[in-house]
């Protein structure tokens, strides 16, 4: 699996984000998501949801605290990590 820093246009997933308010629209250009974690800036795992290999899928993270979080999402193929702002 890829952990390469890259720009956004090289990336595999779509995310909208920044500020983030109550859902993330997560949308994969290839391989379809298998997996979705959201961290803390201290590396402590919040939230983890599995997907069942959809295109795209919304993340909801209402019930979190306003922020900076990590989010990681995963293909069976590629995984990458997006920094997200929560309102």
């Amino acid at each position: 699996s890829s952990t390469e820093n890259v720009s956004q246009n090289e990336k595999s997933f779509i995310v909208n984000h920044n500020p983030v308010d109550n859902t993330i629209f997560i949308e994969s250009k290839n391989d379809p998501i298998s997996n979705i974690q959201f961290f803390d800036l201290n590396g402590k795992l919040i939230k983890h949801e599995k997907v069942n290999q959809q295109l795209t899928c919304n993340f909801i993270i209402k019930e979190l605290p306003g922020g900076t979080y990590v989010l990681v999402v995963e293909s069976d193929k590629v995984k990458e990590s997006y920094k997200v702002i929560l309102n």
